[in-house]
């Protein structure tokens, strides 16, 4: 199973040595499969190279798209619960708050995602 991941960790990377040229490093297919690769590498046990690509991910899209943009708090808790299985419980906990504040204030508190 363990060689499953690694195989498409390895598709993932090559993926994106195409992708990024073409579509540039922001594009929503790059940073899908970045997403994926990040993916891959935590289902190792890769923690510390996942969250670094999962970071990426959330960096551009918060920085793109906003942090009220449904891909971008869904990056922000693929980060926040890597960041809680890695044992960095502050970070995660900060990062869940913030994304929390967010969903309070667009969808209301009394929302059912809220």
């Amino acid at each position: 199973e363990d060689g499953a991941y690694e195989e498409s960790a390895e598709v993932a990377r090559r993926t994106l040595d195409i992708q990024r040229p073409l579509l540039g490093p922001e594009h929503p297919d790059v940073l899908c499969t970045i997403n994926n690769l990040a993916a891959a590498l935590h289902m190792q046990g890769k923690r510390g190279e996942a969250i670094c690509f999962q970071q990426e991910t959330f960096d551009i899209r918060r920085r793109t798209l906003g942090l009220g943009n449904v891909e971008t708090l869904v990056a922000a808790h693929n980060l926040a619960s890597m960041l809680q299985q890695q044992g960095s419980y502050a970070e995660a906990a900060a990062l869940q708050r913030e994304t929390l504040e967010v969903l309070v204030c667009t969808m209301g508190p009394r929302h059912p995602d809220t």
